[in-house]
């Protein structure tokens, strides 16, 4: 039987927010179903704030072996030193609603293989000044789906900038020892993740909000800030094609490509990726997708 304390939390942490990752830590220790351990993975330079040491005995911290590694290299740092077969990983900016343990382990109760588990489900955007964005995922989860075709065979809209938040996910130990975060990615190591243990594990999914994730509006973009190199980006995303089908590579390009180069203000290139992809049949929720996203930017809005 699966239970609150076979978790451990992962919270990797570069040092920058203060008051977020109290709030961070906190919002895991006022969980109605106590987790086991708290792992705060010390990324910064420097050392870790005082009050962490003073929260609860449940927390833990720990240093990454150099510091501004990343988050890839933070969060399976905390999975390597995990003493539970569950790892719950949660950004320090983000924060957990209180029922977001129980809500996940209650979907686990008849579920006995602690090694093969993934859950996961929906988290409320919230602008830094307050105002709130929008929650994702708004499609549910069928029990036919697998997890890229549930975030990647049709590209609603709304998921258009944050697919999920990745601070509600819930996954065994094992699966993450066997498919650790790759550190060699710019961002996008949560998608990569996805891919790799598609069809590896049993999902749980709820479709209630377990998560407040903090949606910076920075240039009127979203969560990463990250410059990414979109050449390498592309071709990653053509690597992806080993787990899926082409539709589903042509999806990814057509909304999230196209973002990429609008956001750093190559007009050009965006409109050569977006002409090129479509020739390629992405699917038509994706594709209008897209188009919108593309014409907004384009008229400023």
């Amino acid at each position: 039987m699966i239970s609150a304390s076979d978790i451990t939390v992962v919270i990797p942490t570069s040092g920058k927010r203060e008051l977020s990752i109290l709030n961070a830590v906190n919002s895991v220790l006022k969980q109605t179903e106590p987790v086991f351990e708290v792992l705060v993975i010390w990324d910064g330079v420097g050392e870790p704030f005082k009050f962490l040491h003073t929260l609860s005995d449940k927390v833990h911290i720990i240093r990454t072996q150099k510091p501004l590694s990343g988050v890839s290299v933070a969060r399976q740092t905390g999975v390597n030193h995990a003493s539970r077969d569950l790892i719950c990983i949660l950004d320090d900016d983000d924060i957990w609603v209180e029922t977001k343990v129980a809500d996940q382990i209650g979907l686990m109760f008849e579920h006995n293989n602690k090694h093969n588990v993934f859950s996961f489900g929906r988290s409320t955007l919230v602008y830094e000044n307050g105002k709130v964005k929008n929650t994702v995922p708004i499609q549910k989860f069928k029990e036919n789906d697998t997890l890229v075709d549930f975030f990647f065979r049709k590209i609603p809209i709304v998921n258009a900038q944050k697919t999920c938040s990745s601070s509600t996910f819930m996954f065994s130990k094992e699966l993450a020892l066997q498919f650790p975060f790759r550190v060699d990615l710019e961002a996008d190591e949560d998608t990569d993740f996805i891919f790799r243990i598609n069809n590896k594990c049993k999902v749980f999914y709820t479709h209630k909000v377990i998560t407040i994730t903090t949606f910076r509006n920075v240039g009127g973009e979203g969560l990463s800030n990250t410059k990414r190199n979109i050449e390498d980006w592309l071709e990653w995303v053509e690597s992806l094609k080993r787990y899926t089908d082409a539709q589903v590579i042509s999806n990814i390009k057509v909304v999230y490509g196209v973002r990429h180069y609008l956001k750093q203000k190559k007009t050009g290139p965006a409109i050569k990726l977006l002409v090129g992809t479509l020739f390629e049949k992405p699917d038509l929720i994706s594709t209008t997708t897209g188009i919108v996203l593309f014409f907004r930017k384009i008229l400023g809005k």
